[in-house]
């Protein structure tokens, strides 16, 4: 399975090399509010901070802008052979897991 996020950059100055890793505002990708909240209540909302989880993903790939977290590095193998058709076939299913 795959989780896609769409990454969105910006660049604070001028750089030959940028860092597609997220290293602001204390490591806090979501700043404190709960990612099932935009599906179930179709808003932000805070989260609860005895729910949480800290994870450092080690296999992750930026593809069109949009970040591929991958359960693994083996998983992560799995998906970069062929991309492209791993996404279509995401995106396919995507809506019918909402059901």
């Amino acid at each position: 399975m795959v989780l896609s996020v769409i990454a969105v950059s910006s660049v604070a100055g001028a750089s030959s090399k940028s860092d597609p890793v997220n290293h602001g505002r204390g490591g806090i990708a979501i700043l404190g509010y709960d990612p099932v909240a935009y599906f179930t209540d179709s808003k932000p909302l805070k989260g609860d901070s005895k729910f949480s989880f800290t994870w450092r993903p080690e296999a992750w790939k930026i593809i069109e802008g949009k970040l591929y977290l991958n359960y693994s590095k083996g998983v992560q193998q799995k998906f970069l052979q062929e991309p492209g058709a791993r996404i279509q076939r995401a995106n396919q299913n995507w809506p019918g897991l909402h059901n």
